[in-house]
């Protein structure tokens, strides 16, 4: 199972440091400062931050001790999440440094490769997953996760310092890990955090630190400039999904009701599989519009199918079970499944989240790893009405 874009609000946060807990009455400070972080970074005109992330315990090999700086900017329009990115980082999973170069803008992704010395290039929409740690975004991809949260959903747990600057400590728990965020207090930056699953991950968890933030300063265009190395060749990536206009790999699935489906009952409908997890907020941030294709094109022969797939259980029954009590809080129309065997995800290699969409015909149509906001969804749609 690959977690490249794990929500627990993109999954990432904070390290040691000493916590002094405090009882505050109303007004609520930590939705205050929630609201007031989010107003800073949607109007940024340009984002950039040092950070170091790093998991503990069984989460210390998916997430080694990495180092780096980030420049973004931001989506304007609040459809997508960047339009220009540059991440320049050392990670050292296994005691072996390895450095991290990427750039990207709204349609490319590009990732220097220094062991084949190669450039691979790949669509935004496709393979930026694996091209992009997009926990490394974390201070941008809060700005919409936390949007989805109730005022009361958010606990002021008090104040903290870190590397000498006083923070409020935020604690939320949205039925994906208890997680604990750091705003300064004057400035209103994100300073971190921390994020745990004690039910799923004893004690291990994923913790990011941020410093050198600065939000209301333009980037110039040289500084997300990523030049081929001399010797490097530009390689097209496909990573291990499927090929695109090739027959869907076999698959079999058990819906939730108990029925069984496989690809060749599917046959004459437009599919979409759309790869999802009960920790995983993109894959849940992706159902609205799901639910709104479903309504709009169900009639017209779409037919799309939640595949709960890499829950953090060591027991199939006790992830199976998470799925089923995450969605007995929400209203979707379309079906969910989870896997009958081994096939789908040998031969599909989900990234969640994924949608992996099939054509009338049983070939696939195209794939869309990671979830980006609206950006996804009208892409989404473009391509399902140009099947129907």
């Amino acid at each position: 199972m690959k977690m490249s874009m794990p929500n627990l609000l993109r999954m990432a946060l904070l390290g040691a440091a000493s916590l002094s807990l405090v009882a505050h009455a109303a007004p609520n400070r930590a939705a205050e400062a929630v609201a007031r972080y989010q107003q800073q970074i949607s109007h940024s005109p340009g984002l950039s931050y040092h950070f170091t992330h790093a998991g503990t315990g069984m989460l210390a090999g998916p997430f080694p001790p990495t180092e780096g700086e980030v420049r973004v900017i931001p989506a304007a329009d609040g459809k997508a999440l960047y339009r220009q990115l540059r991440i320049s980082a050392l990670s050292r999973g296994d005691g072996q440094p390895r450095t991290i170069e990427v750039a990207g803008d709204a349609e490319l992704v590009r990732s220097v490769d220094s062991v084949n010395r190669q450039v691979l290039n790949a669509p935004k929409w496709r393979n930026a997953v694996d091209l992009v740690n997009f926990q490394y975004l974390l201070p941008l991809a809060l700005v919409p996760e936390l949007a989805t949260l109730a005022p009361e959903a958010l606990r002021d747990e008090g104040n903290i310092q870190i590397d000498g600057v006083d923070c409020i400590v935020v604690g939320a728990n949205p039925k994906m890990a208890n997680l604990i965020l750091y705003f300064g207090v004057d400035d209103g930056f994100f300073y971190g955090g921390e994020a745990r699953k004690p039910e799923a991950w004893g004690d291990a968890t994923i913790e990011m630190r941020i410093t050198r933030m600065a939000v209301d300063q333009p980037i110039s265009a040289q500084a997300f400039a990523m030049p081929t190395p001399e010797g490097y060749a530009e390689v097209p990536y496909s990573g291990n999904l499927p090929t695109i206009a090739e027959p869907a790999p076999d698959f079999a699935l058990t819906a939730f009701d108990g029925a069984r489906i496989e690809n060749q009952d599917l046959k004459g409908q437009v599919v979409i599989l759309d790869f999802w997890a009960t920790w995983c907020g993109p894959c849940k941030q992706a159902m609205p519009g799901l639910e709104q294709l479903h309504q709009r094109y169900a009639d017209r022969g779409l037919t799309i199918i939640g595949v709960n797939y890499g829950e953090l259980s060591d027991d199939p029954a006790g992830g199976l079970a998470q799925a089923r009590e995450y969605l007995s809080h929400v209203d979707l129309g379309y079906q969910f499944a989870s896997p009958a065997d081994q096939r789908i995800g040998d031969h599909y290699k989900p990234n969640l989240p994924m949608a992996v969409v099939i054509d009338r015909e049983g070939r696939i149509a195209e794939i869309y790893a990671g979830y980006f906001g609206e950006e996804s969804d009208q892409r989404l749609e473009a391509m399902i009405t140009k099947l129907l």
